[in-house]
């Protein structure tokens, strides 16, 4: 980046806990914002302007055509920006105001799969630190836990290659290269929707449904029973091992304070607060069709969640009962189904133009 940023920047406020009222002593202070860089990143050849995002500063400042992409999608973390309160603004121009005069262009029922599988994302961490916690120490996984011989009795050559004949085969009839088409944040929730609907229709896990569908893989490849028993048992293993280092890693990198935390209550009672977050703005949004980012349920609801004054049994009724709520909400909802895209270009062009035309 060549330029300065703070001569192009439209807009910055104060974000996170601070922005939403669930903060601390020990709280950071949180900036993010947006900036229209100069001229020859719209116009030139030798490179684009996507986001300053330093590793080791609390900020994050996103070139305009990322924003708006972002809030177009309904990204959480990025359309709540047009819902700030002025007071909150450290950084305020007539370019962002444009922005948020005609931010209803941006909200639609699409918040209804990005904030459900944001909240998602954080039950996942939530459940996952939950189990390790309960397991206590892991073990690191050897072969032989597995009834495996470090001798292969089987060739691994056979194995490995018997294992990319299942997952050809799997790769016929996967959903990725569809769900590619779409943007990061709508293939992942509808990845969320379809896992979810399987796992309610079947009652089964995603990793059992997976399972069934590679056994059944490899019966139709004809492989005998004999090598199906080593083929499971190496898929267990690789599994039990990417849980080991993924747990190694939590253990490692977790903050101190939310680790005392965690053995304390029993949960990640920030992952949580996020959890019930994300799905109540949800339903506000659908609902109301409006965003309340600075959150009128702070100290009501979400810092006694924050303090774990909420049980582990509670968050995942809340869960269940939200969710089942925002499904019966999104048929009836009158938000728009999808942002104007067309009107959202014409006004991104347009602040572009009259900001760099001015800089000229």
């Amino acid at each position: 980046m060549d330029f300065d940023l703070a001569t192009h920047t439209i807009f910055k406020t104060l974000s996170g806990s601070r922005l939403y009222g669930t903060f601390d002593d020990l709280s950071d202070y949180d900036y993010r914002g947006v900036c229209i860089p100069p001229h020859k990143y719209w116009w030139g050849f030798n490179g684009r302007f996507s986001q300053y995002a330093p590793q080791h500063e609390d900020v994050c400042i996103y070139g305009l055509q990322k924003f708006v992409q972002l809030a177009a999608q309904n990204n959480p973390n990025v359309i709540e920006l047009l819902w700030v309160p002025s007071n909150y603004w450290e950084v305020g121009t007539t370019s962002w105001e444009q922005l948020v005069e005609h931010r209803d262009l941006f909200l639609s029922k699409r918040c209804f799969h990005t904030f459900r599988g944001y909240a998602h994302s954080q039950l996942r961490r939530m459940r996952n630190h939950r189990e390790w916690l309960l397991k206590g120490e892991l073990k690191k996984p050897e072969r032989v836990d597995f009834g495996l011989s470090d001798g292969r009795d089987v060739p691994t050559d056979l194995i490995t290659s018997a294992n990319e004949l299942i997952n050809l085969h799997l790769q016929q009839y996967d959903i990725e290269p569809e769900l590619s088409k779409f943007s990061k944040e709508d293939a992942s929730a509808l990845r969320m929707a379809i896992h979810e609907f399987l796992e309610n229709t079947l009652a089964l896990t995603k990793f059992e449904i997976e399972g069934h569908r590679w056994e059944a893989t490899g019966k139709l490849l004809g492989y005998d029973d004999n090598l199906m028993e080593v083929l499971r048992k190496e898929r267990a293993y690789q599994r039990s091992r990417k849980e080991y280092n993924s747990w190694v890693h939590w253990k490692k990198e977790r903050n101190p304070r939310r680790k005392e935390s965690e053995e304390k209550h029993g949960y990640d009672t920030k992952h949580a607060l996020h959890l019930v977050r994300l799905l109540k703005m949800c339903k506000e949004i659908l609902t109301d069709h409006t965003m309340n980012v600075v959150r009128p349920d702070a100290a009501s609801v979400l810092l006694p969640i924050k303090r774990g004054e909420w049980s582990y049994e509670q968050l995942m009724e809340f869960e269940q009962e939200m969710n089942e709520e925002l499904q019966e909400i999104y048929k009836t909802s009158t938000l728009q189904h999808k942002p104007k895209v067309g009107a959202i270009e014409e006004l991104s062009i347009e602040i572009a133009q009259d900001y760099l035309y001015g800089q000229s």
